[in-house]
């Protein structure tokens, strides 16, 4: 390709020979004339290149043999001569070209080979982020199957611990049943005992009924009283729990309920108690009579004596409230608590803290 460009150079100029008469020899190539190698296939074709520029040297001397032969020759050394300068000069030019054209051709392919590197590697980088997604998308798709397949068996499981459950409770509903048809059977039978035997008690109680009637009366003419004779002046209860009141003086009562504890007392102290312990007294027992006898003492024959004490403040309320001597029945020691912490807000009120001490008498008639 390096000679057929400098022949390309050299020969498509015109040549000058000089002459002996100063006469001019011109001598036109023309590069069309010769067969070119095409640079695409210049790497592949060194052997017809090399045979079309010998085929172009025979054809210029050829024309040079068919010049005009009037006109002597020119000298041979010196056209040879200067044509092989401009030769090398062209061979130089053109080599500087080629190889510009070469690094030029060699950058060219270096940046399409870097631009197809770059294509590859986003080729590649897509399909790895391709990859990674279906990976991924595989992966949730997993763990969601999992999870679907985790909560149906949960949602199993749930269902069946709700069914034994669910048949548990029929279980116990049905025993439960057949116990309360059972209580109830069992209940309409003692309704029948207890039937039969209510008129059988009936039949016992008009037979009684006469006796009852003259023993009361003998009872009323000869009244149960207490063995202690200041408890019967203060207080004895019929079977309504209402007391007789005291015909005693009240120094004897307050010296029988305070002994010798009410001298240590404040004047106001002991003139509350001398005008007042009557009054809560009374209260005490119209409370106790509202409130009824106890079903239990009254039924089984409870009765007795108490003594209860407590502190009275000026602003109505009550401390340290207990029984100082008690009957010996739980249920008339729990009734009289009960009536005092109802009566004693109708008290009279104290100006100073005062102790207060009397008797409360349990008797059936």
């Amino acid at each position: 390709m390096l000679l057929v460009l400098i022949f390309y150079f050299v020969f498509n100029q015109k040549i000058i020979f000089p002459s002996s008469q100063s006469k001019e020899v011109k001598i036109t190539l023309n590069i069309q004339d010769f067969e070119p190698s095409q640079p695409a296939e210049l790497q592949s074709s060194i052997e017809s290149d090399q045979q079309a520029l010998a085929e172009a040297t025979k054809k210029l001397f050829e024309k040079i043999a068919d010049a005009e032969p009037t006109e002597p020759e020119p000298p041979t050394k010196e056209v040879t001569k200067e044509i092989f300068e401009k030769i090398a000069k062209a061979s130089k030019a053109v080599s500087l070209q080629s190889t510009t054209e070469e690094a030029i051709e060699k950058a060219k392919l270096a940046k399409m080979e870097q631009k197809r590197l770059e294509v590859q590697k986003k080729e590649q980088e897509a399909l790895a982020k391709a990859k990674a997604q279906a990976d991924e998308k595989a992966r949730l798709e997993k763990l969601e199957q999992t999870r679907i397949n985790a909560l149906a068996i949960a949602t199993a499981k749930e269902k069946a611990k709700l069914a034994l459950i669910e048949q548990e409770r029929l279980k116990k509903e049905k025993k439960k049943q057949e116990a309360l048809t059972k209580a109830l059977k069992k209940k309409q039978e003692k309704r029948k005992k207890q039937k039969l035997a209510k008129a059988h008690k009936k039949k016992l109680h008009k037979q009684k009924l006469a006796q009852k009637r003259q023993a009361s009366k003998k009872q009323k003419r000869s009244k149960k009283h207490s063995k202690d004779p200041l408890a019967n002046a203060i207080m004895s209860a019929s079977t309504s729990v209402r007391p007789r009141r005291s015909k005693r003086p009240a120094m004897r009562m307050i010296k029988q309920f305070y002994g010798s504890e009410f001298n240590a007392f404040t004047p106001t102290q002991k003139k509350f108690i001398e005008k007042n312990l009557g009054s809560i007294y009374r209260i005490t027992q119209r409370t106790l009579t509202r409130n009824g006898y106890p079903r239990v003492a009254a039924r089984t024959h409870q009765q007795g004596t108490q003594i209860v004490t407590f502190y009275l403040h000026p602003n109505g309320a009550i401390s340290g409230l207990r029984l100082k001597k008690r009957v010996g029945y739980a249920s008339l020691d729990k009734n009289t608590i009960k009536v005092i912490r109802i009566a004693y807000k109708d008290y009279p009120r104290p100006k100073t803290k005062t102790k207060i001490t009397f008797y409360v008498e349990y008797s059936l008639f």
